[in-house]
């Protein structure tokens, strides 16, 4: 399936704009091994649902 030409046209943008790549941002207030202290960590269970997203549109 391709993409959309506004959709293209934003990752282009987000490319030529030298930030990290989504799969390689960390939420706020994580550490290492926060994945076993979700309720614990500030932003535990947003780091998951961005994990979550990432591997299900690996499986699209």
């Amino acid at each position: 399936m391709s993409l959309d030409d506004a959709t293209a046209q934003l990752l282009q943008q987000m490319g030529e704009a030298g930030g990290k790549p989504p799969h390689e941002m960390t939420p706020e207030g994580q550490m290492h091994a926060f994945f076993t202290m979700v309720n614990v960590l500030p932003g535990s269970a947003a780091a998951i649902d961005m994990v979550v997203k990432a591997i299900d549109g690996s499986l699209r």
